[in-house]
Parts: C-alpha cells; sequence; structure tokens
C-alpha cells in the first residue's frame, strides 16, 4: 500500500505543478513626443512546466490614448510556450523590442494620462495565478510642438534714435528678424507655420501687416 501511494504521488506532477505565464513589461516612459518613435521592451516567460505544442500562445501590446482608444497595436503568438522557434522577447523588429510611433492624429486628445499595456492569453487552462498576464505602464504625458517667438530685432532705414531705438517714419523700410524656438516635439513633417509681423500705431491700430 505504501508502494502504491508513493507511485500516484508521483505519477500525477500536474495537480502539484502549473504552468505560469506571466508578460512583463521593461520599458519606462514619463512623456512621449507627438509623432516620435519608441521602443517597448519586455516579454514572456513561463515560471512553471512547459505548455505543450499545439496550444497557441497570444501576447498583445498596446499604446492606448487616455479616452482609451488604441494608439498602436502588436500580437504575437507562440505554439506552446517556450516555443524553441521563437524568443519569449516581445518584439517587431530584429532587435527584440516593440516599436510604435506616435501618431499625429491623435495629438489633440489630452496631454496627460496616456498608458502601455500588455496581456497574453492561451494557457488559462493550465495555469494557477492569471495576475500576472496582464502588465501596464501608465501615467505617460504627451509632448506636443511648442514654438514661441524668443526674439524680435528691428532695423530701420532711418537708423535709430538717442535710446537706440529704431526710428520709424512714414517712409521708413523696416526689416524684422525674428528668432523661433521649439520647447516640445518636432513639427510634422509637410506642415508649415506662418509667421506674421504686424505695424501697430499705439497699443491698437494696425497699420500693416506682413507674412
Amino acid at each position: 500500500m505504501i508502494w502504491i501511494r508513493l507511485f500516484l504521488l508521483i505519477g500525477t506532477p500536474a495537480s502539484l505543478f502549473s504552468q505560469n505565464l506571466e508578460i512583463v513589461l521593461d520599458s519606462t516612459f514619463e512623456s512621449l513626443k507627438v509623432g516620435q518613435a519608441f521602443a517597448v521592451t519586455g516579454r514572456v516567460q513561463n515560471t512553471g512546466p512547459d505548455i505543450p505544442a499545439g496550444q497557441t500562445i497570444k501576447a498583445t501590446v498596446e499604446f492606448v490614448a487616455p479616452d482609451g482608444v488604441v494608439a498602436n497595436s502588436h500580437l504575437q503568438f507562440w505554439n506552446g510556450f517556450p516555443d524553441p522557434a521563437n524568443s519569449g522577447d516581445l518584439t517587431n523588429t530584429s532587435s527584440n523590442q516593440v516599436v510604435f510611433q506616435f501618431p499625429w492624429e491623435l495629438a489633440s486628445k489630452s496631454i496627460k494620462g496616456w498608458s502601455i499595456r500588455a496581456r497574453v492569453e492561451g494557457g488559462e487552462a493550465f495555469e494557477s495565478d492569471l495576475s500576472d498576464n496582464v502588465a501596464s505602464h501608465p501615467d505617460i504625458m504627451m509632448m506636443r510642438p511648442n514654438l514661441k517667438v524668443n526674439q524680435v530685432q528691428i532695423t530701420s532705414s532711418d537708423g535709430v534714435d538717442d535710446d537706440g531705438n529704431p526710428i520709424i517714419l512714414p517712409t521708413s523700410i523696416l526689416s524684422v528678424e525674428v528668432g523661433i524656438e521649439n520647447n516640445g516635439s518636432r513639427t510634422q513633417q509637410g506642415i508649415t507655420f506662418p509667421l506674421t509681423a504686424d505695424l501697430h500705431r499705439g497699443s491698437n491700430e494696425m497699420v500693416e501687416e506682413r507674412d
């Protein structure tokens, strides 16, 4: 009887050990620039016995807007796990990383509350703990372009007064040099931004406008 019980104990490992798939995100971001390409690194791993071939394991990685809209997504599959033909690394490139691009068409959404989230599915029937089948990196801030004028230099054909200010007469020809800086993300390629110089009399009356 003792030998029979010992055989039953050894012969039922599935009741003692369960597979435990988990998904891990290694990347951390405080902010991302709209239009920017960025790389997410992470992996699927199993801390229990192998999941047999024939059982499809699927991982999903998403870049999500504050209102829940999925801006980018990546799907990845394994035949059992581990799958000798495929690494557990999350990747859509040859460098074992998932590369997304922050889409310009979502730039009007809220700046705060963007997130990266990931989940692994397919091994639930074999697992004892599903709490680590999801991972997320929340509270990412979007950076938009932030253009501003940082200097204006005016030169008059009639010179300057005693205080060094340009003399402006009805016949004066003015030359205006303006410096622009961008403290945010790069502006969208192919999109132009007009720069307008206005000449005012006093504080309100506009005399002339030039682009």
